[in-house]
């Protein structure tokens, strides 16, 4: 099962997958990852589509999401913020984002703090989704993973099958 994921990622195809397919491979890859290699392909995601990319990918999956998953997007990229060394508080403010509550967050709003996350503190976003992720992973960050938009998590499928080759 898990040649033919790798394959299916590294073959070229990956543009092709349909997304149930592809999140269900990205849980299969993260099943056998070890945070590092977690963390790495998420880092080089984030480079891959770049900050405007990730932001898109965001925006567009937060689109189709309810209150709920709209805010754990949020809180994770707020906590990336944080752990990253800046104050989320200042980060709304700078983006004119009028509200602290992840869950009221607009999709426009969660695109723009995409975008600010995958400039400013990318390896702390990478950081805390990978090592919340690989071996097992199954927790809320790993499940903040697939929130994060098909090309992103089409990206992190890609970096991790080549690791795991």
């Amino acid at each position: 099962m898990l040649d033919s994921v790798v394959k299916q990622f590294t073959g070229g195809g990956a543009d092709t997958i349909a997304n149930s397919e592809l999140h269900s491979g990205l849980d299969t890859l993260l099943g056998q990852a070890q945070p590092a290699h977690a963390s790495g392909a998420i880092g080089d995601a984030l480079k891959a589509l770049g900050a405007d990319g990730f932001a898109q990918s965001v925006q567009s999956s937060a689109q189709q999401q309810g209150p709920n998953e709209r805010g754990q997007i949020g809180s994770t990229l707020l906590h990336a913020v944080e752990q990253g060394g800046g104050s989320s508080g200042d980060v709304l403010s700078h983006l004119g984002i009028g509200t602290q509550n992840p869950g009221a967050m607009s999709q426009g709003d969660l695109g723009a703090l995409a975008g600010y996350v995958a400039e400013h503190h990318g390896g702390a976003l990478a950081n805390l989704l990978g090592g919340a992720t690989g071996s097992g992973g199954g927790n809320a960050e790993s499940a903040v993973l697939h929130l994060l938009g098909s090309p992103m998590v089409r990206q992190v499928g890609m970096g991790l099958a080549k690791r795991l080759l």
